[in-house]
C-alpha cells in the first residue's frame, strides 16, 4: 500500500513538473512578441509614372505617405524614396510614436524630424509643385507621419486652424506666433507653441516648433500628437 502511494506521488510530481515547463515555454514564447513589433508598419518605396517623368512614392502599408519629385545630391526621385523608406522602417522598429515627429529648421531648409533625425526636407521645388510653402508642406508630411505611427489612416484631413503664441524653451518668453492645424478635438488642446532650438551636427542650429498643451515650456512640455505648424505669424500676441 505504502509503495502504491509512494508511487502515486511520483506520477504526479512528474505531471505537474511537465505542466509547469509547458506554461513557461508558451509564456516566455509570449514574452517576445511586443506589441510594438505586432503593430509595425511596413514602409516601403516604389517609383510610379506621372507624365513624362517618373515620380518615387513612400508607402506605409498601402497608402502614400510623400511623393517625391525631383533629384537630388545624384539621387532619382525613386532613389530617394528608398532612402526615405529605409530610414523610416529603421525608426519604427524602434518604437517610433506620434509624439517623436515634428517639424524643424536646419540649414535654412524645412524638415520632418522622428526622434531628432532627419526624415525628408521639404524644399522649394516640392513646396512649388504643391500650390503651398515649404513649412505648410513640412507641416502636412508631419501630420501623415504621425497617422501612420498611430496606425490611423494617413489620409486624414485637418479640420481647424489656430493662432498660438510662439514660447522659447527654457526662457517662457513669446517670440511669435503660430498657424497651427489639427482635429477639432487635438487643436483644442494647443495653447501654445514650443521653440526648442539647438546644435545639429557640428555647425549647423536647428529650431523645432512643437504644439504644446501648456504654458509652462520652462519644466513641463506636453506635446499634442496629431496637431502641426504650418505657419508663422508676425504680430504680438
Amino acid at each position: 500500500m505504502r509503495q502504491r502511494v509512494i508511487i502515486l506521488l511520483a506520477v504526479l510530481i512528474v505531471c505537474a513538473l511537465t505542466s509547469a515547463s509547458v506554461l513557461l515555454n508558451s509564456f516566455g514564447k509570449r514574452s517576445l512578441i511586443r506589441p510594438a513589433e505586432a503593430a509595425a508598419v511596413n514602409i516601403t518605396a516604389r517609383q510610379v509614372a506621372s507624365g513624362r517623368a517618373s515620380v518615387g512614392e513612400v508607402l506605409a502599408g498601402d497608402q502614400v505617405l510623400f511623393r517625391i519629385r525631383t533629384s537630388a545630391g545624384g539621387l532619382s526621385p525613386y532613389q530617394r524614396a528608398q532612402a526615405v523608406a529605409n530610414r523610416l522602417n529603421i525608426l519604427m522598429n524602434n518604437s517610433l510614436s506620434p509624439s517623436d515627429i515634428t517639424t524643424g529648421l536646419i540649414g535654412g531648409q524645412e524638415v520632418v524630424l522622428a526622434n531628432d533625425q532627419v526624415v525628408i526636407t521639404a524644399d522649394d521645388a516640392h513646396a512649388r509643385i504643391n500650390n503651398t510653402t515649404p513649412s505648410a508642406l513640412a507641416s502636412t508630411w508631419a501630420s501623415r507621419l504621425q497617422a501612420a505611427a498611430s496606425g490611423e489612416s494617413v489620409n486624414q484631413v485637418a479640420v481647424g486652424e489656430k493662432i498660438v503664441p510662439i514660447l522659447s524653451v527654457g526662457a517662457g518668453t513669446r517670440v511669435g506666433g503660430a498657424v497651427v492645424s489639427g482635429s477639432a478635438d487635438r487643436l483644442g488642446q494647443v495653447v501654445a507653441v514650443a521653440q526648442v532650438e539647438g546644435q545639429f551636427g557640428n555647425a549647423v542650429r536647428v529650431r523645432v516648433l512643437v504644439p504644446v498643451s501648456t504654458t509652462n515650456v520652462v519644466q513641463n512640455i506636453r506635446r499634442v500628437p496629431g496637431t502641426s505648424v504650418i505657419g508663422l505669424v508676425d504680430i504680438q500676441l
